[in-house]
């Protein structure tokens, strides 16, 4: 028999920017309650404080299932990733089902220094935006640091992409506030 563990040792990464839908929730606890040989064979992966970088939802899942504690086999420990090797490991390992809270990337100063793109192949289906009349309501000296940042994707042919981050080089400013800029017409040609 395997040695337990309390459930309360574990703690949920609170900058994991995963959800799932109630349906999705209600489906992974009926199948760690019909068949909990999986969590030994898909444990949780937590990392030497006992965060978890993976496996977030079944932990709520148990947590909503009253558990208490868990075999020791449903935990392993991975104490072997520095701090930009866990960002890219949560995002890797959840790609597959439920949904990024994409907000949370562009909002969260966990994330600030990731670009998701570059673990991540997908781009999230984004409503078409009128540039020319979102772009002249917007206020370039509004108090940005009050506002929640919504995440704008853009995608390009590697060679384009690497010719804008050059010419982004040449502003004493962060990139989305010169693009901002160009957009609005605040910057001279």
């Amino acid at each position: 028999m395997s040695k337990k563990i309390k459930l309360s040792t574990l703690k949920s990464h609170k900058n994991n920017p995963r959800n799932i839908s109630k349906k999705m929730m209600s489906d992974l606890k009926g199948s760690i309650t019909s068949f909990e040989k999986m969590m030994k064979a898909n444990p949780i992966i937590v990392d030497e404080n006992k965060t978890i970088l993976s496996g977030n939802q079944r932990y709520h899942a148990l947590k909503e299932l009253k558990y208490k504690e868990i075999p020791e086999d449903w935990i392993k420990v991975i104490d072997y990733f520095n701090e930009d090797e866990k960002k890219e490991f949560i995002v890797k390992m959840n790609t597959h089902a439920g949904e990024f809270d994409f907000e949370q990337f562009a909002n969260d100063d966990y994330w600030s220094d990731v670009n998701i793109g570059d673990w991540i192949d997908f781009v999230p289906e984004q409503p078409r935006i009128d540039l020319a009349k979102f772009f002249h309501k917007v206020d370039p000296n509004a108090d940005k640091a009050k506002e929640k940042k919504i995440p704008l994707i853009l995608s390009y042919e590697e060679s384009t992409y690497m010719r804008i981050l050059e010419l982004l080089e040449g502003y004493d400013e962060k990139n989305e506030d010169v693009i901002l800029r160009l957009l609005i017409g605040d910057i001279e040609e």
